[in-house]
């Protein structure tokens, strides 16, 4: 805010608004009323305010004459008496009267921005309704007094005056939330400004404030903070730490020496710009700052970053540029930035190709190239440790390769956190508020150090006491959970390791600003001499001290970040030396006689090498070599003898790789050539076989050889910034023992098939290259994606929310996939290759505009997995029921060949497409509840075709092509609109079930009793009257029902049907059961309720031997003791008894009845009536 209102003089004179003199104003004035009345010019006046006098302006409440020209405020605003708005700015006025003050008494909005006042009225400080004020880029020195008195007034922009001092006019406005002060001349700022209570914004940017006051951190509403081009500003009250809403801090510009370590208890922050100052190191507490997206620190002399980075998880942009950095933490490669500028920084000796490549080429340098070089210096102080057992620490680095792509080690620098690390970040986003309690409580004790002068003996006591208090709840809270003194509390090494980078940061500072602080090269000696470990680093050592030539027992030479140009026979031949560090120096020359024959590691990076002595090849114990950094374009052919484990060379200028590192395959496990001139990798390269890691960022490679497959033990490939080829290197995809892969920003576009050998990758990353589709949308949902989805082992696979819009083929490779996750895509067709995924247990379509007829296929409670075996043309089953299908889907006939059943059921088809033909091995076929009136003639040319379904349409007749189903078992017809069965079907003689009930059958065929094969009929709900006699010929029929329909009588010919089991006639006109039926011995059920049988024989009662269920309801019959429904062999055998005696009692008593009335008429029959009674009674 105040960095744009402070330059509004120079966007004045941009606007091309001159200001005019008050001469030259008159001038004009006279010039142009030349000649007009005065009536004319109170017209022009009043045209200015709005129009024509006479108009009533009671209700206006807004009045806007900016750019009008004015010399002064027009008359008329008593015309306005509910104004609230008015607007004078970019005008000429000298003044704002008292007169136009008492005419505006609404006023909630006033701006004379851009004139030429100097002076408000007195009677200013009676528009107390005012809330907002633009006073900038006038003349003004003074606010008038009483000016508090505008109690509402929440915003005063007085940028751009005359001021030379903080206004005391406002103190106490407790309703001000913004005060832009900027571009004024502003040297001292009191304690008015711990009275603005509400105060949200504050600017006081390019003013001469030397000191900010303690009364600041009385302003607890405040989010923004700008004094950017204070110069005269160095240092920052340390009550700026108390404003815990403070979002935006600005002191760019200024002459800052450092930042308080309190200001990063602001737990909002997220902005901080302290760019153009002259800050030599940060408090590490910054790193702490929970919400901070923004750190500018260009233009300072920071020497340093602090360690603990990796906390900062929220930081978005870092601007270091223009400091004497050294090196970037490793930590900082890991946040999640979007900008990072360390140009500028000398010292920093990034490669400019990387530079120039921008921020994501500087983050991928750090996390690979920059990493390496900074576990190797912590390596470095494992050797330092002089209680360390030597022998182990090397056989650790030899085992880690001495460095590589990653830090595993568990330090501040990066990497996995310590237990104490994770707690301290867990309770500072899960408890901040607590943390940030204590950190203010923490604060005001240091701050009582230095009481005010005011402060008044209750006063000191008072804070003696809340200091007190806070204290003991630090020791409770700490107490309450080892794992927080931990976190909070630093071990000892970590206070040794702390007080060492002081030391250098000291010496870094008085040597940037060309101070001695004398040379600790000699009780470093003095040291080795006892301890066998010299350490000189950042000692600003010129050259090797002769003494070193003494220390003959000298096992560990430390020498980095010094100024040594010429490693010389001090060191040539220490026969202990085993470790030596020269790095970040600035060699160019090794003595010819070097000869350090158990050296184990030497580390000569960051120097001005140009070559390397031959004599380095015979040091036949060297393990690791570390060269980074130098300008190195070759290597002594006597390297091909070195046992090398570790070889860094890269930022170098190597065109070509050395042959010599091909003779070191039996023990070279990790190779660094990033940042060189290299366009290939030799085919020798297979020669390497016991590589692990391969760095070859940065180069101009195009093509990969296909040797570098049979690396059996590679582990970790870094192959990004390579112009490589459009698709991923196939040799790569054969080192199936890789764990990480890096190809960021090269041209690759595709993955090929062959990534799915990749199935130990954990990490791929392909960061700014072209990926097409579908892999570049893979990616941006996971970075192994691209890989997996060539996996033929996977079970589960997550693609939602991939923003698909046509599936993926590739995923037809998955055949032992189980679960797969599409939903939330643009997916409308899916690909005939998801069918082969035949393990689908799991599919999850959900979200997707799906295309028919793959959206009709989503139904309960078959789900979205109903699409795969639609899609599988080698499933020998197909449910569609249910799809709502109005014609049959053309991707149905892509199963000819296979499928032998289909089933149709609940859909809305009406024919069957003449493709239907091509599935011929069908068996079985239902489309039952569709909306067919005929049957499809392509269905009678199935020749194999057993099982018919086609229930529930709207069927009249059935062609008589049905004949040439001759292995049709089972046909279904059942609610349709059929009135004759045609005497073709009766030709199918292998025909086992027939059901066509629920239609309007009156009669059947006369050769019925052709299909033989019959096991089953049921022709219930029809209007049949009567059965044809070939019924008879029937011999395998076990199952009849013909209830419901217009039967008079059963033929006798039904008797023949000797297997017959279950007979239901229920609800015909039967009037008799013939006699015959009692052939039928196996029969156990006989329904036939609801018809007119009036007599049973009782030759049923003998033939009828294994009936079990026994239905004669509603028939007349006579009433006997048992329900005429009833089941059981023996309730059946008791019910035909009770019937067949209550019947013949029946016929004695009607015989009886006929002779009495006889022997009335001739009495001399009587005697023969007797007996005749008798007999017929017997």
């Amino acid at each position: 805010m105040g960095g744009g209102l402070s330059r509004n003089k120079a966007a004045a004179a941009n606007m091309g608004e001159p200001r005019m003199s008050t001469q030259s104003a008159t001038s004009d004035a006279s010039d142009t009323s030349d000649g007009l009345s005065r009536r004319n010019s109170q017209q022009r006046r009043f045209s200015l305010l709005g129009g024509d006098p006479t108009r009533n302006h009671k209700q206006d409440v807004k009045l806007v004459l900016s750019k009008k020209n004015l010399d002064d405020v027009p008359t008329g605003l008593s015309n306005y008496p509910m104004l609230e708005h008015l607007d004078l700015s970019w005008n000429k006025l000298k003044a704002f009267p008292a007169d136009n003050v008492r005419e505006v008494p609404m006023l909630t909005y006033l701006n004379l921005s851009y004139n030429d006042i100097a002076e408000l009225p007195p009677e200013f400080v009676d528009l107390v309704l005012l809330e907002k004020i633009d006073l900038q880029s006038n003349n003004i020195h003074f606010l008038p007094e009483g000016f508090a008195r505008l109690a509402k007034l929440k915003e005063l922009f007085l940028a751009s005056n005359e001021l030379k001092a903080f206004p005391h006019e406002v103190r106490g406005m407790k309703e001000l939330e913004t005060l832009d002060l900027g571009n004024n001349h502003v040297k001292r700022v009191g304690k008015t400004l711990g009275t603005l209570e509400g105060l949200v914004s504050l600017c006081l940017s390019f003013n001469l404030v030397a000191a900010l006051p303690p009364d600041i951190g009385k302003c607890k509403m405040l989010r923004t903070l700008e004094c950017t081009g204070n110069e005269k500003l160095q240092t920052l009250p340390r009550e700026v730490g108390l404003l815990q809403r403070l979002e935006v801090v600005d002191f760019s510009n200024c002459s800052l020496l450092g930042l308080p370590k309190e200001v990063c208890d602001c737990a909002s922050l997220t902005v901080i710009n302290l760019s153009g100052n002259q800050i030599n190191l940060l408090p590490n507490e910054i790193c702490f700052c929970p919400n901070l997206k923004t750190l500018n620190l260009m233009g300072n002399r920071i020497i340093a970053l602090p360690a603990r980075m990796q906390q900062m998880k929220t930081l978005r942009s870092l601007i270091v540029s223009n400091n004497r950095l050294q090196f970037v933490p490793a930590a900082v490669a890991h946040l999640e930035l979007t900008e990072l500028d360390v140009s500028g920084n000398a010292m920093i000796r990034i490669p400019m190709q990387v530079t120039e490549a921008g921020t994501q080429a500087v983050m991928c340098y750090l996390q690979t190239i920059g990493a390496q070089h900074l576990l190797v210096d912590k390596h470095m102080e494992r050797f330092i440790d002089t209680k360390a057992d030597f022998d182990n620490v090397m056989s650790d680095i030899a085992d880690d390769g001495g460095g590589g792509g990653d830090d595993d080690d568990n330090d501040d620098e990066g990497g996995e956190e310590t237990e104490g690390q994770k707690f301290l970040r867990e309770a500072k986003e899960a408890n901040f508020q607590e943390l940030g309690g204590m950190a203010v409580a923490k604060f005001e004790h240091s701050a009582m150090q230095a009481p005010a002068k005011e402060e008044t003996e209750e006063e000191r006591q008072a804070r003696y006491a809340d200091a007190h208090r806070s204290v003991e709840r630090t020791k409770e809270w700490l107490a309450a959970d080892p794992k927080r003194a931990k976190a909070f509390l630093p071990t000892r090494k970590e206070k040794q390791k702390d007080f060492r980078d002081e030391v250098e940061q000291t010496r870094k500072i008085l040597e940037s600003r060309n101070l001695t602080y004398g040379n600790n090269a000699v009780p470093a000696i003095a040291r080795a001499q006892k301890t066998n470990v010299l350490n000189v680093k950042s000692g600003g050592v010129l050259a090797i001290p002769p003494e070193v030539s003494e220390l003959q027992e000298l096992r560990v030479l430390d020498m980095r970040d010094n100024k040594v140009e010429r490693l010389g026979e001090q060191i040539a031949s220490l026969p202990e030396l085993r470790i030596m560090n020269i790095s970040y120096n600035r060699l160019e020359e090794i003595t010819p006689n070097i000869a350090l024959t158990n050296l184990r590691l030497m580390n000569l990076s960051f120097n001005n090498l140009t070559a390397l002595e031959p004599a380095i090849g015979r040091m036949d114990r060297l393990k690791l070599l570390y060269l980074s950094n130098n300008r190195l374009d070759s290597l002594p052919k006597t390297f091909s003898a070195l046992p090398l484990i570790d070889l860094y060379i890269s930022e170098n200028k190597f065109r070509s790789l050395p042959l010599c590192i091909f003779s070191m395959g039996a023990t070279l496990k990790k190779l660094s050539l990033g940042v060189n001139e290299l366009v290939g990798i030799p085919r020798a390269v297979h020669h390497l076989r016991v590589l692990q890691y391969l760095d070859i960022s940065f180069n101009q490679i195009v093509e990969l050889p296909m040797e570098l497959s049979t690396l059996n033990e590679l582990e970790r490939v870094n192959a990004s910034f390579n112009p490589l080829e459009r698709e991923m290197p196939v040799t790569l995809c054969h080192c199936t023992m890789l764990v990480e892969l890096n190809l960021d920003y090269t041209q690759v576009a595709v993955v090929p098939e062959d990534a799915g050998n990749l199935t130990r990758l954990e990490a791929l990353q392909i960061e700014g290259a072209p990926l097409e589709y579908p892999f570049s949308n893979l990616y941006k949902k996971h970075p192994l994606l691209p890989v997996k989805v060539y996996d033929t082992e996977i079970r589960y696979l997550d693609l939602s929310s991939c923003n698909f819009k046509k599936l993926p083929v590739l995923l037809g490779r998955l055949t032992k996939l189980t679960e797969l996750n599409l939903s939330d895509n643009q997916i409308q067709i899916i690909p005939v290759e998801i069918g082969r995924l035949t393990a689908m247990e799991r599919l999850n379509l959900e979200g997707n505009p799906l295309a028919p007829p793959f959206n009709m296929l989503r139904r309960e409670p078959y789900g979205d997995s109903a699409i795969v075996p639609f899609l599988n043309p080698f499933v020998k089953e197909l449910d569609l029921t249910g799809c709502s299908f109005h014609e049959l889907p053309q991707l149905v006939l892509r199963h000819a060949g296979h499928l032998s059943a289909i089933n149709l059921n609940d859909n809305a088809l009406r024919n069957l497409p003449p493709g239907f033909v091509d599935l011929g091995e069908l068996v079985s076929l239902s489309m039952d509840n569709n909306q067919l009136s005929a049957l499809p003639e392509v269905v009678c040319m199935m020749e194999f075709l057993e099982l018919l379904h086609v229930s529930r349409n709207s069927l009249v007749n059935i062609t008589s092509r049905i004949r040439e189903l001759q292995n049709l078992k089972r046909i279904v017809l059942d609610s349709n609109d059929l009135t004759s069965v045609p005497d073709q079907m009766c030709e199918l003689t292998c025909l086992e079930v027939l059901a066509i009930p629920n239609n309007a059958l009156v009669d059947l065929p006369e050769n019925f009793g052709r299909m033989t094969s019959l096991v089953t009929i049921d022709l219930r709900c029809n209007d049949i009257r009567k059965l044809p006699r070939s019924f008879g010929m029937l011999r395998d029929v076990e199952i009849v029902d013909l209830r419901i329909n217009d039967l008079k009588a059963l033929p006798r010919e039904l008797g023949m049907c000797q297997n017959l089991v279950e007979l239901n006639v229920s609800s015909n006109s039967i009037a008799e059961i013939d006699r015959s039926l009692a052939s039928l011995s196996n029969l156990t059920s006989f329904r036939a309720s609801a018809n007119r049988i009036e007599d049973i024989s009782r030759s049923l009662l003998s033939g009828w031997v294994a009936v079990e269920d026994l239905h004669l309801y509603g028939n007349p019959l006579p009433s006997v003791a048992s329900p005429l429904n009833v089941s059981g062999a023996e309730a059946c055998r008791n019910l035909l008894d009770l019937l067949v005696t209550e019947l013949g009692q029946e016929e004695e008593d009607a015989g009886t009845a006929a002779l009495a009335r006889v022997m009335a008429a001739r009495p001399k029959l009587g005697h023969l009536v007797s007996k005749k009674g008798e007999r017929v009674g017997a």
